[in-house]
């Protein structure tokens, strides 16, 4: 019993990070310029202390699923916006 109310803590932590996190990435069209360099920093670094987030969720738990979202997670470019916008 314990383990599944401890994967569910996690799941709940991490979808709701994620649905802050895409929310972010979309708000992100509407800046312009130097605005939108400073937010997509902040954005790097929120996504950032999600990854961490989800390592614990998986050190927790050693549910795949963690490491298959800390994979996607991993792999975003920052640097190029519209191509891990397409993704």
């Amino acid at each position: 019993m314990y383990e599944k109310m401890n994967l569910l803590k996690h799941s709940e932590r991490v979808k709701s990070e994620l649905i802050v996190g895409s929310k972010l990435l979309v708000s992100l069209r509407d800046f312009k310029e130097r605005e939108f360099d400073g937010a997509l920093k902040m954005l790097e670094n929120y996504f950032n202390a999600l990854e961490s987030e989800i390592g614990i969720a998986y050190n927790s738990t050693k549910d795949p699923r963690f490491m298959e979202i800390l994979n996607l997670i991993s792999g975003m470019d920052f640097i190029d916006y519209d191509a891990s916008m397409d993704r």
